[in-house]
């Protein structure tokens, strides 16, 4: 239950991000007055740009790892439940031929 909260929290995150892009790309300097804009700003700028695509996919390779690790969980839950559900049948198969032999052959 753990392990899909923290998929579905790392999903929610992605998408929150990738929904800020427009926020994002609005705080690009700008030329003023026929002049470049100032290079610690575009630097500034840059290394946050940096940063929020680095959280996007950080984000989203999170959800991908744990929806992996979710699956593994579930395919290893399914196999202890097949198993368990042949051994129920060979138990009971068993039981039948046991029940079976007691009464006597039959012609």
């Amino acid at each position: 239950m753990r392990l899909k909260m923290l998929t579905s929290a790392a999903m929610l995150l992605g998408f929150v991000l990738v929904v800020m892009w427009p926020w994002v790309l609005r705080q690009r300097p700008h030329p003023a007055g026929g002049h470049p804009p100032i290079r610690r700003e575009v630097g500034s700028f840059q290394v946050m740009f940096a940063g929020y695509v680095g959280a996007c996919a950080f984000s989203f390779m999170t959800a991908g790892c744990l929806a992996a690790l979710l699956m593994r969980a579930a395919r290893e839950e399914f196999s202890r439940q097949a198993m368990a559900n042949v051994r129920d049948l060979v138990e009971g198969s068993m039981e039948d031929l046991r029940s079976r032999g007691k009464g006597g052959p039959r012609p």
